[in-house]
């Protein structure tokens, strides 16, 4: 680890909109932000750009920034805290864990964007999207809950399309070419660092919008 990651891994830990592993809080995020509002999953966040944006523009709903990597949370911990945000938390936690950190149909919404592909069929259980976790996305969903992604991966998004169907979820909105599409609305309009260098190498970026079977 080099020195500046060094020093926000330890910032992390001291900043007061940061939490790791906070077991003791399923059951309980209402009491931990200033009000009680719906509350909004961003996974595998990176840097936490998307999840800042959202908090900006609904400061109605809370959000927390899901990671393992300390260091890229405290970019997004120091930017929320500049920005003078009170509905934000970022957290370090296993994704694979989060059962254990959420209560069933508690979360109004979930937001994955360019997560990891993991290519090679071996490591396809570490996909975020793969239908364990999916199945697991939408037990802790409200039943008006939903499942975002953006990709720039083609193979990626044809994996996730095809465990949703098997998992019976609803793909109420799903386009290749998010940034040609009538989906590019005020908040899929928040770019994080991927977004932007695909969009400047004429990338592509896949839009995805799961639901609960059923669900209008």
């Amino acid at each position: 680890m080099t020195r500046v990651k060094q020093h926000r891994h330890d910032k992390f830990r001291l900043l007061d909109n940061c939490l790791e592993q906070p077991l003791y809080l399923k059951g309980k995020w209402n009491q931990w932000f200033p009000t009680d509002q719906p509350l909004y999953l961003e996974l595998g966040c990176g840097k936490a750009e998307l999840s800042v944006g959202l908090a900006t523009l609904f400061p109605q709903r809370n959000f927390l920034a899901i990671d393992l990597k300390s260091d890229r949370l405290c970019r997004g911990a120091d930017q929320a805290i500049a920005k003078g945000l009170s509905n934000i938390g970022f957290v370090r936690m296993d994704i694979l864990d989060i059962a254990a950190y959420f209560e069933p149909q508690s979360i109004a919404g979930i937001w994955i964007t360019f997560p990891d592909p993991y290519p090679r069929d071996r490591d396809e259980k570490k996909r975020l999207t793969q239908k364990t976790l999916l199945n697991l996305y939408f037990q802790l969903l409200q039943s008006d809950g939903d499942v975002r992604m953006k990709s720039d991966n083609d193979g990626l998004m044809a994996f996730t399309l095809a465990e949703a169907q098997q998992l019976n979820l609803s793909t109420d909105i799903y386009t290749p070419d998010l940034h040609n599409s009538a989906y590019l609305d005020e908040q899929n309009s928040l770019l994080t660092r991927f977004e932007q260098k695909f969009l400047k190498g004429n990338k592509n970026i896949h839009y995805l919008r799961l639901t609960h079977a059923g669900q209008l």
